[in-house]
């Protein structure tokens, strides 16, 4: 079960868990998982960005990418985990409009490709 109040900062906890379309995970946790996912057997569908709270997950809609259908190949999966990762990069160093903070905390939703 996904701790809704937890920052994850590591990468290897999201392909440990089996529910894990609900971490929380830092900026670099998140491109980490993005650089790593289509060799893991994932394809990153989507990725919603927002502010930590300390604890909780402040939605942003001025943050969210999205990717719709599965590829067929790897090179395919492995080339949309590269744009997850790079929105996730632009985004993170943006401030968030009507703040004085940038994005700081992003859920990934991911499905198995293979």
């Amino acid at each position: 079960m996904v701790d809704k109040q937890k920052l994850h900062y590591e990468a290897p906890d999201f392909f440990a868990e089996p529910k894990r379309n609900g971490f929380r995970l830092s900026a670099k946790a998140a491109i980490e998982i993005c650089e790593a996912a289509a060799s893991e057997g994932f394809l990153i569908l989507g990725v919603e960005g927002g502010l930590w709270h300390d604890p909780g997950f402040g939605s942003r809609l001025d943050s969210i990418w999205g990717k719709v259908g599965l590829p067929v190949t790897s090179e395919e999966a492995k080339n949309l985990n590269k744009e997850a990762a790079s929105f996730i990069e632009k985004e993170s160093n943006r401030i968030a409009p009507g703040t004085d903070r940038k994005h700081d905390v992003f859920i990934l939703t991911s499905t198995p490709f293979r």
